[in-house]
């Protein structure tokens, strides 16, 4: 798959609608957007600094804005996206072209312990400008279902063959290896590294990379609800105390054997 097919597919997705192919786009980039009565949504699970982002880009190609002037007299406190009519939204495409290497530092360099992840039911909120565009919308998938990553690349510059995912702390790197070893190989054929960290890829493959991890990301915040209730039950037999005083390696040990029996129940769609 190259670059021209990888689009074509997303648009696909889309059932060639050209309104519908934008907002594929926007949610590859990373953009958590829902439909509700015929209209489509920042959701407030998205970082508080993404909107104006989201704003700024459609306006940037002329496509519309991001309409808040509903929040005060409507139970829906989302931001509205209001598209201009007859609009190339195929012009989006650029915004995924070989840009600036920014690497995605999704959170602070202190490494958090058991503790912290356990009472953490979602991620940190990642603001979607920080990311890199083929690997924005997994790290803001992972985020959702509480998984906390803290630096990312699409490895989508030159000289670059591989895509990388790295976790501050023990317990999100087994959950990630898990939902893969678990749940996602069976459904989604990516090749990662032993540590479920790295993706490398070739000039052939790159595209089919790509795909595929937008694929897993749409799976992941489809069922976020579910994987955070898989990594709860998992953490909830472990007393503070334990997780304070325990040793690092017996605590991993029993987290894995706790997801694995979770993931044998969860009900994922």
């Amino acid at each position: 798959m190259n670059r021209e097919e990888f689009f074509a597919r997303i648009r696909k997705t889309a059932y060639e609608n050209n309104e519908a192919y934008l907002i594929e786009l926007l949610k590859l980039r990373g953009f958590l957007l829902y439909s509700d009565d015929g209209g489509t949504y920042l959701s407030d699970n998205a970082h508080a600094n993404d909107s104006d982002y989201l704003n700024s880009l459609l306006q940037k190609y002329n496509f519309g804005h991001l309409d808040d002037s509903h929040l005060n007299d409507s139970q829906n406190d989302d931001s509205q996206i209001i598209l201009n009519e007859k609009s190339d939204y195929s012009a989006f495409e650029s915004e995924f072209s070989n840009g600036e290497n920014r690497f995605g530092f999704e959170a602070s360099t202190v490494f958090y312990k058991w503790n912290y992840f356990k009472i953490r039911s979602h991620g940190f909120k990642v603001e979607v400008r920080i990311l890199e565009p083929f690997i924005a919308r997994y790290v803001k998938a992972l985020s959702s279902a509480g998984i906390l990553t803290a630096m990312s690349c699409d490895g989508n510059h030159e000289g670059t063959n591989r895509l990388f995912v790295s976790f501050h702390e023990a317990g999100s790197r087994i959950f990630h290896r898990l939902l893969w070893q678990c749940c996602l190989r069976e459904k989604i054929d990516l090749k990662w590294d032993a540590a479920y960290e790295k993706i490398r890829f070739s000039s052939a493959t790159q595209y089919d990379v790509y795909y595929k991890l937008n694929m897993a990301a749409e799976f992941i915040y489809n069922n976020r609800m579910e994987l955070r209730a898989v990594k709860q039950n998992a953490l909830k037999p472990f007393t503070n105390s334990y997780l304070k005083h325990a040793a690092s390696d017996d605590i991993a040990r029993r987290f894995e054997n706790n997801v694995c029996e979770q993931f044998e129940n969860a009900n994922l769609i």
